[in-house]
């Protein structure tokens, strides 16, 4: 399993089946829903097999109410976990850390949002 679907494997087992990688919801979707991408690596780390790259996660919702129970269950699920992620035949992670997040309406949307940012140290297989 790649780290993606090992994300999005974790955060579906506690948020519900819309949790999409790649930073985009699919067109028509309904809120509550989570996207989320890479936005920095080091290559020095993935050349020596052990990568440490920085995902953003963003949970869309209808109220402020909604998104901050989704930005809390995916904290909770991802915050300072060891071990594999994903379930059987998942990601083996040394430590995810939360780097931060924000609150930010998004105005193409009109939806409230809240984003996390986590760097995920794993082993690569």
């Amino acid at each position: 399993m790649e780290i993606e679907g090992a994300i999005t494997t974790a955060l579906k087992a506690v948020l519900d089946a819309k949790v999409y990688p790649g930073g985009k919801a699919p067109e028509n979707v309904t809120a509550p829903y989570t996207v989320f991408w890479m936005i920095s690596d080091s290559p020095e780390a993935r050349r020596l097999k052990n990568p440490y790259p920085r995902y953003q996660i963003d949970h869309y919702g209808n109220t402020y109410s909604e998104v901050k129970a989704r930005a809390k269950l995916c904290y909770n699920a991802l915050a300072d976990k060891q071990g594999i992620l994903g379930g059987t035949g998942g990601v083996p992670v040394e430590y995810i850390s939360y780097e931060g997040g924000d609150e930010l309406p998004d105005p193409a949307t009109g939806l409230f949002r809240v984003t996390q940012d986590f760097k995920i140290r794993f082993k690569e297989e």
